[in-house]
């Protein structure tokens, strides 16, 4: 049973994947360690939110998503906020994405 950080992170993936912001070829990180020291301080307060991280050589990608329940019970679908981050721990980008067939980006 997925619990709901698990789940947030498998729908993460899923919103990355499906929309091709990631390298076929990087590798998924799950150890905190391995992250850039600035990305660990921001995966250490994921309270009942999810983080996702990725390397290719010296590359990284960092994405940080929390879900609306709110919107979600209104839209009936899975709806969340994704912010990423540099390897400096600096927001980069944030948006608000709905799952339907597909992923589209709402706010």
């Amino acid at each position: 049973m997925l619990t709901e950080t698990g789940r947030l992170e498998a729908l993460l993936e899923s919103l990355l994947r499906s929309l091709g912001f990631l390298p076929e070829n990087a590798e998924r990180l799950t150890d905190r360690a391995r992250l850039p020291d600035p990305l660990q301080r921001v995966a250490e307060n994921a309270d009942g939110k999810a983080w996702c991280a990725w390397q290719d050589g010296g590359r990284f990608w960092f994405y940080f998503a929390e879900m609306s329940l709110p919107q979600s019970r209104e839209k009936g679908k899975a709806v969340l906020r994704v912010t990423s981050y540099s390897p400096e721990g600096e927001i980069v980008d944030s948006g608000w994405w709905v799952r339907g067939k597909s992923w589209s980006q709402i706010y």
